[in-house]
C-alpha cells in the first residue's frame, strides 16, 4: 500500500463544488444591471422634474455622477461574473481528471482509500508481479494526489481572481452620505428662488420594529434568533433586491417619485428591524439597533435637503446595497 500526505479526502475532492460559482455569477449579473437601472430611472426623474436653480442642477450633477459611478461597478460585476464562470469550468475539468485517475486504478483493481491511499486488490503471485503491482500501486497514488494539488491549488487560485476583480466594490458607495450643510429643522427649503417645499411632508413609518412593510416584500418566514450572520445577510441583500423590484412595479404604475421614496423608506426600515430579530448573533443585532437606528421619514428629508430629499432618500437605497454584494 502507498501512503500520501494531508490532503482533502477522496469524497471532498470528488464532490469539489463549483455550483456556487456559477449562482454568484447570476447574482453579481443581475444585481449590477438592476442596479444601474434604479440609477438610471433616478437619474431621468431629476431632469424630467419641473424644478429649476442651483439646487436643481446640483441634484441632476449627483444623480448623473450615481448612475455613471454605478454603470462602471455593473460592468466590473460583470467582469467577476465572468471570473467566476470561468473558475466553475476549470474546477469542474480539473475535478474531473481527478475522477478519472480514480476510475483508471479501479479498472486495474486497486483501491483508492479516503486518504487517497492505493491497495491491490489482487493477492498472491509471484515476487516480481507483486513488486510490480506496488509500483503500479504507488504510481496511481503519485498520480492522484498530484491531481488533488492541482485541484486544491486552482481553488485557491480562483477565490485570489475573484476577490481582485471584486476590489473596491464595497466602497464604491458611502454607505451614511451626509450632506455638506447639516439641516437645522425637519424641513425642506429650497436654496434658490424657483421652488420649496413647505410645510413638513406627511410623516413617514416611525423608526421601531417589524412591520407590514416585511410582508409585502415576499421574503421567508423564519423564526426569530435563527439565522447566522452569513444567512442574515443573504436575506438582507434579497430583501434589497427586492425593495428595487417593489419600486420599478411602483414606477410602472405612475407613482411619483416621493411617494415611491417613502415606500422605499419604509421597507428598507422594516427590512432592517426584521433582518436584527431574525439573527442569533445577539450581540451584533443589540450593536445595529444602537448604533444604526432607523429613520422617520422627516428625518431622512431633512437629512438629505442639501441634495434633493426625495429623490436622495431612493439613491441611498442604492448606495447601501453594495456592502452586500461583496462575498
Amino acid at each position: 500500500m502507498s501512503a500520501v500526505g494531508a490532503v482533502p479526502s477522496l469524497a471532498a475532492l470528488l464532490a469539489w463544488p463549483t455550483e456556487h460559482l456559477t449562482e454568484a455569477a447570476e447574482y453579481w449579473e443581475a444585481i449590477g444591471g438592476r442596479c444601474y437601472e434604479v440609477a438610471n430611472q433616478i437619474w431621468r426623474d431629476s431632469v424630467s422634474v419641473d424644478w429649476q436653480g442651483e439646487a436643481a442642477d446640483a441634484l441632476r450633477s449627483a444623480t448623473h455622477a450615481d448612475m455613471m459611478t454605478t454603470s462602471a461597478v455593473a460592468d466590473q460585476l460583470h467582469e467577476a461574473a465572468q471570473v467566476a464562470r470561468s473558475g466553475a469550468s476549470d474546477l469542474y475539468a480539473v475535478r474531473s481528471r481527478v475522477r478519472h485517475a480514480v476510475e483508471d486504478a479501479d479498472t486495474a483493481r486497486f483501491d483508492v482509500s479516503q486518504d487517497l491511499s492505493v491497495t491491490d486488490r489482487s493477492s498472491g503471485g509471484p515476487p516480481a508481479q507483486r513488486a510490480a503491482r506496488q509500483a503500479q500501486a504507488q504510481a496511481f497514488a503519485g498520480d492522484i494526489r498530484q491531481r488533488a494539488a492541482q485541484l486544491v491549488g486552482l481553488d485557491q487560485q480562483v477565490a485570489a481572481k475573484i476577490i481582485t476583480a471584486m476590489a473596491g466594490i464595497r466602497t464604491t458607495f458611502p454607505p451614511n452620505p451626509t450632506p455638506d450643510t447639516p439641516p437645522k429643522d425637519n424641513r425642506v427649503h429650497a436654496v434658490d428662488h424657483h421652488w420649496k417645499q413647505d410645510p413638513t411632508p406627511p410623516p413617514g413609518p416611525g423608526a421601531g420594529g417589524v412591520t407590514d412593510s416585511v410582508s409585502e416584500l415576499g421574503l421567508p418566514n423564519y423564526n426569530p434568533e435563527s439565522l447566522s450572520d452569513e444567512e442574515a445577510r443573504r436575506v438582507y441583500a434579497e430583501g434589497k433586491l427586492r425593495i428595487i423590484q417593489r419600486d420599478e412595479e411602483l414606477a410602472r404604475r405612475g407613482v411619483s417619485l416621493e411617494e415611491r421614496a417613502k415606500v422605499a423608506s419604509a421597507n428598507r426600515n422594516a427590512l432592517r428591524s426584521w433582518i436584527r430579530d431574525i439573527m442569533s448573533n445577539r450581540q451584533g443585532a443589540e450593536y445595529l439597533y444602537q448604533n444604526e437606528p432607523n429613520m422617520t421619514w422627516d428625518q431622512v428629508v431633512a437629512k438629505y435637503q442639501a441634495q434633493g430629499a426625495v429623490t436622495t432618500c431612493t439613491a441611498r437605497s442604492l448606495r447601501s446595497r453594495w456592502a452586500a454584494v461583496q462575498p
